[in-house]
């Protein structure tokens, strides 16, 4: 496997991590892989708890405020780069009531073969959903050091530094 084929798989991992925290949500009956302010279907724009016209309901219990932050862990294991461990983030907005929600995010990660991946997104919905924005931002060092590369008896040492950039607008 080429040396740029194993760094594009290593970016695609990472852009697989770093673009599944849109999904998440909150974890109730009704609201399980929603985005947080996102409605159900035949629901107020409140939430469970609201009364008419999406305003709280007079129970006395206030709705709960949901984060708009995703923060999350991230580690795996690959044959070329060894264990990954990093830390990925995603902020969570709504530019406006009846566009989708936007997710920004952010992830950083080290490997056990002193290599380090970074990546940077954004998927936006803008224009009372008539605009969408997708950038991506990601790159990164990779260093590879074999004694016996593949059992061919073969020693081989490969650094490879990357950067990509994709967008599209619709």
């Amino acid at each position: 496997m080429g040396k740029s084929l194993r760094f594009g798989l290593a970016l695609l991992a990472t852009a697989i991590v770093t673009g599944g925290c849109g999904s998440l949500g909150a974890s109730n009956k009704t609201g399980a892989g929603k985005v947080p302010g996102q409605a159900d279907a035949g629901q107020p724009q409140g939430g469970q708890d609201a009364g008419a016209g999406g305003a709280p309901a007079a129970s006395g219990k206030e709705p709960r405020k949901e984060s708009a932050w995703v923060v999350l862990p991230l580690l795996s294991s690959n044959p070329k780069l060894g264990t990954v461990y990093g830390v990925g983030g995603a902020w969570i907005h709504h530019f406006d009531e009846k566009s989708n929600a936007s997710k920004f995010s952010v992830s950083a990660q080290r490997t056990t073969t002193d290599s380090t991946l970074l990546a940077l997104s954004g998927k936006t919905s803008f224009g009372e959903d008539r605009h969408r924005l997708n950038l991506s931002l990601k790159g990164g060092h990779v260093l590879n050091d074999y004694e016996d590369y593949l059992g061919t008896g073969i020693p081989l040492k490969n650094v490879e530094d990357a950067v990509r950039v994709n967008g599209s607008f619709i």
